[in-house]
């Protein structure tokens, strides 16, 4: 079974860098995808939960936290957002090839693309398990919304952590 993650970061006020990867197998991804963008309001492209009301937050933490997803959160008290994406990223990259993962779709942000294609380049060049990494806009890529709405809940602590704590597999300082 072929499995991927979605990549999102996260920084609530003073808080770490966080880059928040889900582990999702493809043959779930469609009708996750579905059940998603059943939240979407009538004009509404994407769900971003720094844009939500609490009560849809409740909602969709709920749908979130009983979906069969694995989520690895890479933390970084880094200061600099450059760093700390750094080495968050190169923590994610080097946990790919035991992770089972054979793509990795991160959020789409043109000021730094290029340096996540480099830095995976960087980490993976002695790795023999191939591995894509692709750039996605949530809009057009409603697993996003998952690796959002768990940094999100993550970064701001309980009760919201506890709504979505069931699907994180672990927390890796670096």
């Amino acid at each position: 079974m072929a499995n991927h993650f979605y990549v999102d970061e996260s920084r609530a006020h003073k808080g770490p860098y966080l880059l928040i990867a889900t582990k999702i197998e493809t043959s779930s991804s469609a009708l996750i995808r579905k059940e998603l963008k059943t939240f979407l309001n009538k004009g509404q492209k994407r769900i971003h939960f720094t844009n939500e009301s609490d009560g849809r937050r409740k909602q969709i933490s709920a749908v979130i936290s009983n979906l069969e997803i694995s989520c690895s959160i890479y933390s970084c008290s880094n200061k600099k957002d450059i760093e700390a994406r750094y080495r968050c990223i190169n923590a994610l990259f080097q946990d790919t090839g035991p992770s089972g993962i054979s793509r990795v779709v991160m959020e789409a942000r043109e000021s730094q693309d290029h340096r996540d294609l480099k830095w995976f380049k960087e980490s993976r060049r002695f790795e023999s398990h191939h591995i894509v990494l692709a750039h996605s806009l949530p809009r057009t890529e409603p697993l996003l919304w998952i690796p959002d709405a768990i940094g999100w809940a993550y970064g701001r602590g309980n009760p919201w952590r506890e709504m979505v704590s069931s699907g994180i597999e672990k927390v890796i300082e670096v």
